[in-house]
Formats: C-alpha cells, sequence, structure tokens
C-alpha cells in the first residue's frame, strides 16, 4: 500500500455527502465566530470555520500501488495509539500501519474493490505539521461520515472458545435478519429465531464484558468517531474486528451488538416480549465491570448502547 494524496476534485466527490450535514448551519456558524472575536480575538483565532478546515485539509489515502487515481471509496478505521500499559494481543509490525499485521490483513480484504481507499490517521495526517493536524482535527467528523464503512479496531480484545462460539452463531442468525427499515418488526423475528441456552446467554454478557474492557472504549474521540457514523444502510454497518480464540481476526457487526443492547436495556418497555426471547435473563447473577463493582447486566449493556449510538438506532435498521 502506498500514501496517496487526492486530487481536489476527487476529495470533493468523497466527502461532499459528508459535508451536508455540518454545512447547512454555515450562516450560524459565522455569527457564533463573528460575535466571538468582538468578545476575545484572541481566543477566536483558535477557530475557523468548517469550511476553511476542509478545503485546506490535504486528504490523503492508503491505496494499491496500481489502484486508479480517481479513488471511487474509503474504509475508515478508529483504533487506539499504543503506549503505557497498555498492550494489543499481537505485536507483529506491519508499517506504515499503526496496527499489528493481522489486522492490517483483515482490513484489506474487507475493501469492496483494488481502488478502495483506507483513511487511518497515522500516516493519513502528517504527525510533524501542526498547521495540518489542525486543520484534520476539524475535519475529522466529515471524514468519518463520508466513508463507505467504519472499522473499530480492537487489538486488546480476545474471545475465548465458549464466547466466540455462541457469539458468531447468533451474530449470524442476526445477519440474516438485516432488512433495512424493519424498525421495531425485528423483535418478532427474534423471537422465533432466537433461543439461547443459559449457557450461551452467559458467554454473550462475557463478550460484552471483555469489548467494554477494551482501551477503545476510554477514549472519548473514539466514540465520537462512531457516533457521527450514519446507520441507516446495510451497506455502511460498522464492524468491530477482535481476536478470535486462536488468534484469528473476528468480525462483529455493529448492529449485532446495538441489538443485543438494545433488547436488554432496563429502560425498555418491551418487557414481555424480550422474556420471551431471553428467558434466562432473570436467572443470571449480577456481573461488574472493572470499574464499578455494582454495575448490573442491564446496566453493563445500557452502557454500550449509550457510547455507541446516543440512544437513536432501533429505529434505523
Amino acid at each position: 500500500m502506498e500514501l496517496r494524496e487526492l486530487s481536489a476534485e476527487n476529495k470533493a466527490a468523497l466527502l461532499g455527502p459528508g459535508c451536508e450535514e455540518v454545512l447547512k448551519d454555515r450562516q450560524t456558524a459565522k455569527a457564533i465566530l463573528a460575535r466571538l472575536h468582538s468578545l476575545n480575538p484572541q481566543l477566536a483565532g483558535e477557530f475557523r470555520l468548517k469550511e476553511t478546515a476542509l478545503s485546506g485539509f490535504p486528504f490523503r489515502l492508503l491505496c494499491s500501488p496500481d489502484a486508479r487515481q480517481d479513488v471511487p471509496s474509503y474504509l475508515v478505521l478508529s483504533y487506539c495509539w499504543r503506549g503505557g500499559d497498555w498492550q494489543a494481543v499481537d505485536n507483529t509490525p506491519a508499517a506504515p500501519w499503526p496496527l499489528c499485521r493481522p489486522m492490517v490483513e483483515e482490513v484489506l480484504k474487507r475493501r469492496t474493490s483494488h481502488d478502495e481507499g483506507v483513511w487511518i490517521d497515522v500516516p493519513c495526517i502528517n504527525q510533524e505539521d501542526e498547521d495540518e493536524k489542525r486543520l484534520a482535527i476539524g475535519s475529522m467528523d466529515v471524514v468519518y461520515r463520508a466513508a463507505r464503512q467504519l472499522l473499530v479496531v480492537l487489538e486488546d480484545v480476545q474471545l475465548d472458545a465458549v464466547e466466540q462460539a455462541a457469539t458468531m452463531k447468533y451474530s449470524q442468525i442476526l445477519h440474516r435478519l438485516a432488512v433495512p427499515g424493519l424498525g421495531a418488526g425485528i423483535f418478532d423475528l427474534l423471537a422465533n429465531e432466537f433461543d439461547p441456552s443459559e449457557a450461551e446467554y452467559t458467554a454473550i454478557i462475557a463478550l460484552f464484558r471483555r469489548i467494554l474492557s477494551a482501551r477503545w472504549f476510554s477514549r472519548t474521540w473514539c466514540t465520537h468517531e462512531i457516533r457521527i457514523r450514519p446507520n441507516e444502510r446495510h451497506s455502511q454497518r460498522t464492524l468491530f474486528l477482535m481476536f478470535g480464540s486462536t488468534g484469528e481476526v473476528l468480525c462483529l457487526a455493529g448492529r449485532f451488538l446495538f441489538i443485543f443492547a438494545y433488547l436488554l436495556r432496563s429502560e425498555d418497555k418491551n418487557e414481555e416480549r424480550r422474556l420471551k426471547i431471553f428467558p434466562h435473563r432473570t436467572k443470571l447473577p449480577r456481573i461488574s465491570m472493572p470499574d464499578s463493582a455494582d454495575m448490573s447486566t442491564e446496566s453493563l449493556f445500557l452502557r454500550y448502547y449509550q457510547l455507541t449510538s446516543g440512544g437513536r438506532v432501533l429505529q434505523r435498521f
């Protein structure tokens, strides 16, 4: 893969759909910035209009050396920088990528064509150029919103064999039920398709505990990257990448985690329907997150749901 800076025309074509939402209030933004200048010119000098950041932001992608010059689409990655006590499961280098080689290989498999690019902050942003970094930070919501697909890379998560078996079984069922526009009707389909044993259900809870212990969930910037993503179209579903029990890379669709999180929210009004789908729920012991000994099973799912969706997911299935 080579690092390629896109032409102004190619950049506009790719980022255009992601700009519509953020640029519709440009007049309000101009008025706020003007008011800030009148109150504190020095502070106002630290801010720029979104369109200024976008126009000055060099948009680079990692592309195959023989890919066509006009890149048709791109994947965007969300991950955690390494440092301190945090350790990845696999540390096989894959320069210039800041990820381990197995994750890089899986990312490349997720491209829909040889011509599709990949955006990741290192090396796509020049980390030595402070002006470029400021422009890039101001453009991040557009970059993430306009990508064809978001891949969340959890290099510090590895499932055991039991968790992996249960998770893959039920994620495949949910994949079959992923019908755009289905909305709340998914509950009726789930009631007919799901019959998890208590052991399987416990394994899925363990999966959530493991995922939420990932460093990615402790980073506010990472949460921002997933919450600005549109969820309307099937082709744009978020994928979570993590390690399986034998070191292979597993991919879980975000909708799988979203639906489980929704079904087990403590404020869910569909209690009778939920119990029909999960008859073992009331038999399970209370569990805790590493930072909270009092966190219940339901609040564990609620935490995931709130972090990733902001409570606005179910109606968009």
